[in-house]
Order: C-alpha cells, then sequence, then structure tokens
C-alpha cells in the first residue's frame, strides 16, 4: 500500500467546496489529471468558498471544504451499492475524531460512513451508484473567516459537524473497493516522507533492544523534505532506513552546513538533553552551534547560556548542527564526534567533514537559493553582522564637555553627580527643563548614597554610560543607578533597588519627577490620551492628564500611557516607563505591567501645571520596599534629527516618492510607466504581491529570481526598490519554519493547547489546514492570514518571540537581500523588536526604512526611521496642530507621509503628499506636485511652518480664523514658494502676509505673486495667476493653494 500513497502524481486538483445550505457540488475531470477527480464550488449559497481562496461572501457563517488531499479509489465488481475501502493515510493526531467526504463521477456527493479510523489507516464505505471510480477526501475542514482584514482559523470536520449518512444495513452487503492514487491539491500542500508516520508496532520492532537513545543523523539539502514535523510518532522513513550515528558533509571552507540529529527517546523520559562539542580534525568546535541547547548572543551581543533539552519517553525531537567552516580551513577530510548527552546517557554522533578548494557562501543569487533549502539560515541565529560601534548617519560621535555634559546630534544632556539624572537639557540653545529630573521616597529626594561621591562616567564615540550608589528613604534602601546614552540620543536609566535591612510591611511611595518650562508645552502625545493624544495641551485643564497602571489591566500594549511626550515643535521630552523585560525595549512595550511602577494598579502618572512648569510625576503608591524593585526608565529628546538639512531634504523630497505597490498585486507594476507618468522613483512591494508572497518571508526561491530581475531593471531607470519585510509573525511558506517549529518555543511563539490556536486580540484567528496539518500543533500561535488567490494557496503568518534570537536572523536577512536582490530598504508595518536590531540593520549599509504607524509611539526606532507612513484610526479631520503632531511627524524628527484619504492641501503645508499605488495609480496627482517641486527646487528650500517663530510669511483671513495656515519653502533671492491650506468649512478670503523678507531676500518693491497651473492644485481652470503681494486669494472649502514669490520678471529660470 505505500508504494500507492507516495505522491507520485503530485498535479494539482481543485478543491472541493461544499455548500453550508444544501451541500451541492460539481464534479470536475481535468483532462491533464488522467481522471482524477477534482471538486469545484456551485456557487449558490449565503457562505460560497471560491476554491482554494477561501473568500467568504458572508463572514458570519462557517463553511466546509473538502480538504487538500484525496485518494482516488476503484470499486471491484458492477452489481453492488456500497463499496468499502482501506486507506492508508498514515496521519499524526486524533484521526477518530474526523470525518471524510466522498464525490462520484458526476459531481454528486456520496452517502458515505467512516467504520473505522486510527492513526495508520482507516476504513471507509461509501454509496455506489454513479460509475466504479469514487474520489475519498479524508482531511475535510471546516473554516471560517473573521470579521477584520487577515482573520482566519480552521478546524477539522467531523461527524458532529456533518453527521454520517450511509445506513448501516447497507454495510452487511457492501463491495470492496482499492486505493489507486493518492494526491494532494498543490506540491507545498503535499505531505512529505516525514509526515507518514509510523505505528507503534513498527517502532516497537525497530527500537528492539537499542538502548534508552536512538538516532536519525542526516546533512540537510531539502529542508521541506528532511526536517522533522512531528514529535509524538516516528516517520516511516525514519523507521524504514533505520537509527543511525555518522554523516558525511562536502563543503567549501567558508560554507554553512546543517546537520539534522533526531533523538528518539526509545524507553524513558531523557532530561538535560544537550548537544557537547569538540574539534572535528582541524576544524575548531567553535564552529559547531545548535540552536537548542548551545551559548549564544543576544541582539545587543550580550552572551546567553547554553541550555538542555527534555524529550518524553517515545517522543522524538530534531536537534540541529549548524556548520560554519572558517574560511582559512584546509582542504581535506576532517574526522571527528558530537556527543548527545542526557542525564541518563549519551550517545556519539561520528562526523566527516570533506573540506572542498575554494570557498563557497551567499556572494551570488543562487547561492543564496541553494542556502534557503540547506537551511542554512539557522547560522542567522547567531548572526554578528552590525554589530559594531559604528555610528550611523546623520549622527555624530558623542562629545562630552566638562565632566558631566553629554553632546549628540543637536542636544545637550548634563548629568547630576549627585542623582545620575539629567538636571540639565538643551536642544540647541533651548532649555527643556525647569526643574530637574528626580526620584524621591516619601518626598525626599534621592541622591549619593555618601552625600559627596561622584558620578563614574565612561564614554566612547558610540556609547556613555555611568553609574553612582543611591540612598532611598532615609538609607533604608540603597539602589544602584546604571545609565546610558548612546549616539542617538537615546537614554536609559536602571535603578536597582534593595533594602539594608530586612524589615517587615516597609512601604512607601517612590516618584519620579521633573518640570518643563510652561511656555514650552504646547503638545503631548504617545499613547491612548485621548483628545489629547496629538492634539493641543489645554493648559487650564491639566488634571486630565491623570492615568493609572489599573486601568491598563493585563495589557500595556492596549493603552500606553506609560510613554508620554511633551513639548513643542522644536523641542520636546518622551518618557518611558519600562519593566524589566527586553520586550520593553520595542515600540510596543511589554506584554505585562512592570511590577515597580504599576504597583498591583497602585502607580500612575499625572501631568500638573504651575505658574512656571507643566510637572510630570509618576508615582508607585505604597510600594513594598522590604524586597528589591526595579525602576527603568527610558527618555527620548525630541527632535531626533534635523528634518532642514540638505541630505535629509533631498532624501524626503527628491529620493523617496514612493510607489507602494499594494497589497495582493499579482503582476508588477511596468517601472518604465511608473517613473514617466508619475515621476515616482522608489517602489514598495507589499506582502501577498507576486513579487514578494509571503508575510515577512521576502526571499522564497519560488520569486526570488522574478525580484532580483525587476530590481535591477529599476536601478537601470535611476529607481530603487523596496520590500515589506517587519517583524511579529513568519509565514507559513517559510522554508525554515519546520525547524523553527523544533526549537520548543525558542523562536515561535507557542500555544499551549494542542490544536488550532484560540482567537487572539483584535479579530485575528488563527491556524489554517496547512499549519494544522503540518507543524506540530503545541509548536504554534498564528495570527495573519492571507488569500494568494493567484497561485490558489494561502498565507499564514505564525507569531514570533520578540525578544529571541530570531533578532539576529532578521538582520542577517536584510543583509543577504541588500547583497543578492540589491533592494535599497524595507517598508516596516510597524516595527514589534527591540531598537537594538534596527540600530544594527542600519550600520549594514546606506539602507532607507520607512514605517507605517505613528512617530510619538515609535521615538525608540525613530533615529534609523526615514519616513512615517501615517497608521488607521487617524481623524482626518481634526485641526492644523493634530496633522503637526500626529501625521505629519516633524516635532519629532522625520518627514510623514499620508494614506490616499489625506487632504492632499493639508499635506503639502507639511511637505507631505498621499501615497502612489496604494488606493489608485496616482489618485491625488503627485506628479503635478513632483514637477512643482523640482522645477522650484524644494529640496535646496529652507521649509518655515505655520507652527515656527520665525516663520516670513503667515495669512491674514477674512474671518480672522487660524484654521488657514500656510508653509513657505524658501530659497534666499530667489523664490519663495507657499502652500496655503485650509481647515474651514467654507471659502474663506485670505491676504499674504510677509513678516520678514530679509529671510526671503527678495524686494517688496519687485516681487509678484504667481499661482502657477499645474494639475489640480490650484482652481484657476489649469491657468497661471498673477498678482501683486497686497492682492486678495479665495481659499475654497477644505483646499489650499500654491503661489509662488517671485521678483518681476521671474528670475526662476525653470519656471513651474
Amino acid at each position: 500500500m505505500i508504494g500507492a500513497m507516495r505522491f507520485l502524481n503530485l498535479v494539482p486538483f481543485v478543491l472541493l467546496s461544499v455548500r453550508c445550505d444544501s451541500l451541492r457540488s460539481e464534479f470536475m475531470v481535468q483532462d491533464a489529471l488522467e481522471d482524477n477527480f477534482a471538486f469545484v464550488n456551485d456557487w449558490n449559497g449565503p457562505c460560497e468558498v471560491a476554491m482554494a481562496t477561501f473568500a467568504l461572501s458572508d463572514p458570519k457563517h462557517e463553511c466546509f471544504s473538502a480538504g487538500k488531499h484525496q485518494a482516488m479509489v476503484k470499486v471491484q465488481g458492477t452489481k453492488v451499492d456500497a463499496a468499502c475501502v482501506e486507506i492508508e493515510w498514515r496521519q499524526r493526531g486524533n484521526v477518530s475524531a474526523r470525518t471524510v467526504v466522498v464525490g462520484d463521477e458526476k459531481g454528486q456527493l456520496v452517502k458515505r460512513r467512516v467504520i473505522q479510523a486510527g492513526t495508520i489507516s482507516g476504513r471507509v464505505c461509501f454509496q455506489v451508484g454513479n460509475g466504479a471510480r469514487y474520489a475519498v477526501y479524508y482531511l475535510p475542514y471546516k473554516y471560517v473567516k473573521g470579521a477584520g482584514h487577515g482573520a482566519f482559523r480552521s478546524s477539522w470536520l467531523t461527524t458532529e459537524d456533518y453527521p454520517e449518512d450511509l445506513d448501516s444495513s447497507a454495510l452487511s452487503k457492501a463491495g470492496t473497493a482499492v486505493v489507486e492514487s493518492m494526491t494532494s491539491i498543490s506540491d507545498f500542500d503535499r505531505r512529505p516522507d516525514v509526515e507518514w508516520v509510523g505505528s507503534k508496532e513498527e517502532i516497537e520492532q525497530m527500537v528492539g533492544h537499542s538502548g534508552k537513545i536512538l538516532t536519525f543523523v542526516s546533512e540537510i539539502r531539502n529542508a521541506t523534505e528532511q526536517v522533522l514535523r512531528f514529535e509524538d510518532t516516528l516517520p516511516l522513513s525514519m523507521i524504514r532506513s533505520g537509527p543511525n550515528k555518522t554523516v558525511s558533509v562536502s563543503l567549501g571552507a567558508g560554507a554553512v552546513r546543517v546537520i539534522q540529529v533526531a533523538v528518539y527517546a526509545a524507553s524513558e523520559r531523557l532530561e538535560d538533553v544537550e548537544l557537547v562539542f569538540q574539534d572535528v580534525g582541524a576544524v575548531p568546535k567553535s564552529a559547531f552551534y545548535c540552536p537548542q541547547t548551545s551559548a549564544g548572543h543576544d541582539v545587543k551581543g550580550s552572551e546567553l547560556p547554553g541550555r538542555t533539552v527534555v524529550i518524553e519517553a517515545k517522543k522524538v525531537l530534531a536537534l540541529f548542527i549548524v556548520v560554519t567552516l572558517p574560511k582559512n580551513t584546509v582542504s581535506g577530510t576532517h574526522k571527528g564526534s558530537v556527543q548527545v548527552k542526557s542525564k541518563c546517557c549519551s550517545i556519539d554522533i561520528d562526523i566527516a567533514l570533506t573540506v572542498e578548494p575554494g570557498q563557497t557562501g551567499l556572494q551570488t543569487l543562487s547561492g543564496f537559493e541553494q542556502s534557503l533549502w540547506r537551511l542554512e539560515t539557522l547560522g542567522w541565529l547567531q548572526s554578528t553582522s552590525g554589530l559594531n560601534t559604528d555610528i550611523t548617519p546623520p549622527y555624530i560621535p558623542i562629545q562630552v564637555t566638562g565632566e558631566r555634559t553629554l553632546h549628540v546630534l543637536g542636544r545637550s544632556i548634563s548629568l547630576d553627580p549627585h542623582t545620575g539624572m539629567p538636571y540639565d537639557i538643551k536642544v540647541g540653545e533651548t532649555l527643556l527643563l525647569e526643574s530637574q529630573m528626580s526620584m524621591t521616597c516619601d518626598g525626599v529626594k534621592v541622591s549619593n548614597k555618601n552625600k559627596t561621591g561622584l558620578l563614574r562616567i565612561e564614554t566612547t564615540p558610540e556609547k556613555a554610560s555611568w553609574s553612582t550608589e543611591l540612598s532611598f528613604c532615609d538609607g533604608r534602601s540603597t539602589a544602584l543607578l546604571t545609565g546610558t546614552m548612546d549616539f542617538t540620543g537615546h537614554i536609559d536609566l536602571n535603578i536597582d533597588l534593595k533594602p539594608v535591612h530586612m524589615e517587615s510591611n516597609f512601604k512607601s511611595e517612590v516618584e519620579f519627577t521633573f518640570g518643563l518650562p510652561k511656555n514650552m508645552v504646547k503638545f503631548a502625545a504617545g499613547g491612548k490620551l485621548g483628545h489629547y493624544d496629538g492634539g493641543w495641551f489645554d493648559m487650564a485643564k491639566p488634571e486630565t492628564l491623570n492615568f493609572k497602571w489599573s486601568d491598563v489591566g493585563s495589557k500595556p500594549q492596549e493603552n500606553r500611557f506609560w510613554r508620554l511626550w511633551l513639548g513643542d515643535v522644536d523641542a520636546g521630552i518622551s518618557v518611558k516607563l519600562k519593566g524589566a523585560e527586553s520586550d520593553w525595549n520595542s515600540p510596543q512595550g511589554g506584554k505585562t505591567p512592570p511590577p515597580s511602577w504599576a504597583n498591583e494598579g497602585h502607580g500612575g502618572v499625572n501631568v500638573t501645571t504651575n505658574n512656571n512648569a507643566v510637572v510630570y510625576k509618576a508615582y508607585t503608591g505604597k510600594l513594598d520596599l522590604s524586597k528589591p524593585q526595579n525602576f527603568n526608565i527610558s527618555i527620548v529628546v525630541t527632535p531626533v534629527k534635523d528634518v532642514h538639512t540638505q541630505e535629509a531634504r533631498g532624501l524626503h523630497f527628491n529620493k523617496m516618492r514612493i510607489y507602494h505597490v499594494p497589497y495582493g498585486t499579482w503582476e508588477s507594476p511596468n517601472l518604465e510607466k511608473i517613473k514617466h507618468d508619475i515621476g515616482a522613483n522608489m517602489i514598495n512591494i507589499h506582502q501577498g504581491c507576486g513579487l514578494n508572497r509571503y508575510i515577512n518571508y521576502p526571499f522564497h526561491p519560488e520569486f526570488m529570481p522574478e525580484l532580483a530581475a525587476y530590481v535591477s531593471q529599476a536601478r537601470k531607470l535611476g529607481m530603487t526598490v523596496k520590500l515589506y519585510y517587519t517583524m511579529e509573525q513568519m509565514s507559513n511558506h517559510a522554508i525554515d519554519l519546520a525547524a523553527f517549529a523544533q526549537l520548543q518555543g525558542r523562536i515561535l511563539l507557542v500555544n499551549v493547547t494542542d490544536g488550532p490556536s484560540q482567537d487572539r486580540s483584535g479579530g485575528h484567528l488563527a491556524a489554517n489546514a496547512w499549519v494544522t496539518e503540518h507543524l506540530a500543533n503545541s509548536r504554534y500561535a498564528a495570527d495573519w492570514w492571507t488569500d494568494v488567490a493567484q497561485i490558489k494557496q494561502e498565507d499564514m503568518g505564525l507569531v514570533l518571540s520578540s525578544t529571541s534570537v530570531y533578532n539576529n536572523y532578521y538582520i542577517e536577512a536584510q543583509r543577504a537581500l541588500y547583497q543578492t536582490v540589491g533592494i535599497a530598504g524595507l517598508y516596516l508595518d510597524s516595527f514589534l523588536g527591540e531598537r537594538a536590531i534596527l540600530k544594527r540593520a542600519k550600520r549594514l549599509g546606506d539602507v532607507i526604512y520607512d514605517m507605517h504607524g505613528g512617530a510619538a509611539d515609535s521615538l525608540d526606532v525613530l533615529p534609523f526611521v526615514s519616513r512615517m507612513w501615517t497608521a488607521e484610526g487617524i481623524d482626518w479631520s481634526r485641526g492644523p496642530d493634530y496633522w503637526l503632531i500626529v501625521i505629519a511627524s516633524l516635532p519629532f524628527g522625520t518627514y510623514g507621509e499620508m494614506l490616499t484619504s489625506g487632504n492632499q492641501w493639508k499635506g503639502l503645508v507639511f511637505g507631505m503628499t498621499n501615497r502612489c499605488g496604494w488606493s489608485g495609480e496616482d489618485p491625488n496627482g503627485n506628479k503635478d506636485i513632483f514637477r512643482l517641486w523640482d522645477n522650484f527646487g524644494i529640496s535646496s528650500a529652507h521649509m518655515y511652518g505655520w507652527w515656527n517663530k520665525s516663520t516670513p510669511v503667515t495669512i491674514i483671513s477674512a474671518s480672522d480664523t487660524n484654521d488657514v495656515v500656510c508653509t513657505a519653502f524658501v530659497r534666499p533671492g530667489k523664490s519663495t514658494l507657499v502652500f496655503i491650506a485650509s481647515w474651514v468649512d467654507n471659502a474663506e478670503d485670505i491676504k499674504i502676509n510677509i513678516n520678514n523678507w530679509d529671510i526671503l531676500k527678495l524686494d517688496p518693491k519687485l516681487t509678484q505673486v504667481r499661482a502657477p497651473a499645474f494639475g489640480n492644485i490650484n482652481p484657476f481652470g489649469g491657468k497661471a495667476v498673477i498678482k501683486d503681494t497686497q492682492a486678495q486669494w479665495s481659499v475654497p472649502k477644505l483646499q489650499g493653494l500654491a503661489l509662488i514669490l517671485e521678483h518681476k520678471p521671474n528670475y526662476m529660470s525653470n519656471p513651474a
């Protein structure tokens, strides 16, 4: 029977899609399938399904699918009303609870009954009527698309869902049917050899008296075919080949290879299992790494200790040996061994490494593709790329003046020698602190333990660090404060507090406070601040900024008051209260409240105002200080970069004219057409597209050659290409996914239930049929689902641990993409990883990141991001201040860009456009805007917004409203481009008011105002209009104007 089961006929068939209301279907025979049956949907009823696309017309109803695997059977004889067939399906899991679906040659469902269903085989009886050949689908399932984009789940179809309907009386006269073939819908859905499980008897016969540990060792050459999938049974292929403990590998110097060691606990539980390496000939033991047990390093380069694993009795686990051969390894065969060690026993694996002349690596695209199948990507888990002290542009080395004043790009921080905290912060010459940052215990300021100790500061060009001992609570507790500031200006303070003596009922209130000059705090942003979320800071009602950890509950990621920014456009301070866990180093924050700051809901944050200052206070409530406590604070002084440099303007206005290939686009847009018709020069390819099919896995061999060719064509046209590739989840199409599932939760977030994952927050449902079939179910938690209809596939995102060694993988994957495919950077759909990831990745070269999200919520990583693309949930009707803080991102140190629903006139006063491609090629006329920018020379102009105190141009409106504003782009002595936007719901008459002719370097007597003719920005029927500087202009409601101030005659060599 096994011969019939080996999927020799791998041509795809079309899914049976069964209507919920009538269970009718149409049968289809495809010529190329040599009479292999295939079912198609008849498209009637309320919950139709389009073949393999699972696009439901009504998401509230569950529907059935016949599944992705079929057994073709033929009835023996002609005069029977029913037949029974034995199908050797060798499936893992609780097969007895499932059912089957059977169809005949005319496309009709027939009655059927599952007589017996076990792991190895099942017996199915079915009605015989039309013809002798029938299709038995033995893994049907039900599925539901949840409310919200990307939500999906499936579970097996059982007799409870679909009762048996063949009457038992028919069984006594049933004939016999035989299996002719077994096929799957596609090669991707096919069950490889490692998924065909052995029986208990076959395993026992193989084990015999072999010992407590059995190993199955092989070099990985095709990860899909070889990597172990399940832990609760052995594959039939391994049983037949038998255990072994030798392996020979041929490779070149500098190459990477991976060896799988499947360890079977033959008789008892194996504890403290690890791989112990030693030199193999002239190859040092440092060349060997096991992702499950070896020591390693995290994303910051800090050492991670080795660990051991447990293998339960009668279970199997794949351990991997990653061999990274030094480039100077001599040719020849090197022999040695690796020990599989456990608490009870051990076994040696003999290894022979034959080193061939020459070096190999990822220098070529084909080499990259081969490395994926060979699972060399496991070596990425220990990547050191970017682990250096290089300072990335536009930043400069940290400088120190005096004893304790640290200088970074545009900012300076002076440290108090007695507290270790900033007492003076400047942005340029602007002073930010009215009162210094400090901690108190029951109102008493915390300082050096002996009041005379000096702060110890160590500085390098890349980082400054300092520490001091502090006395808390009248000496009843002591604390070590350690602080760091990197070259971007990001400050981390850590206070480890310990009681001096053991005391019961020792509770005190700890506070962290500082004050900002009252005239500086015009805005508040960050997290969910109600109407303060990017809105105007109401100085008359400071009590409304009052938050408690009790409002957060157990989910601090959903209410982020722990990160609050206060300030103005030119200067501000963001404070982030953190836990000790490394996931708090991501913009999203930690998954659980920090015990010290939260104090079981008693802690909180409030902002109050007195005569001179706006005071920030984080408090704990009465906190138990009889036990150690840890306080972590991150401080970011804004803006983190200067958006007004020539380099920043050139990147934003010239190089980042993005065309975003939207989700689901299969045919790649014509580059020449995009360049000519729109003027875009940077292509972002979203996930779910033909050239980037699978979420966060943009280098699958299916499309990588085509992607590389597209990137090459773009370069020849003077264009660049970036890819959607972010954190949080990995596609089920990832070649190394099965290996990650063997790492026992070290990479993939583990779901504790055996079966489809439970619903997650945000409406995202978990697990499609492929994941449930092909992975050990206790090894994943699934999230985002994508219908890849063009190839009749689904893409399921499996959640990754945000603090694992996968962070090293993510960095090395980028390096490989830059080196072999030639992309220019990445589009980040928010960013959930630690900031150290992007700090390292930015050192890989001149790479560009643009990110979807809010700048105030992304200050951890904003130094490495070139542009923000505003997130969903924006209220586009809000006033100019809201646009400035929430949408434009300028106060934080980067430019913004709008989703297509943004108002183009309002966007232009912030230097923003709507992104092309997302909702049509160029729905908002960016081609005309780009032409105006180029003709004017906007990248060499200085930007003066309505928010700048020194702006030389303002608006005088007839109704005296503040909701018609302008921004002037000044080229001194040449011309000034003024964009005007109205937030008024009616036409408004306005005049331009020039406050400072010296900035414009124009002669008032010779200056005219011209409304250039371009696109639909100016409402003058495509004609240019010229007036004098005192003339009145009418601004249409909720729209705007573009005006150019210039001398008469026009001094511009290329007039717009």
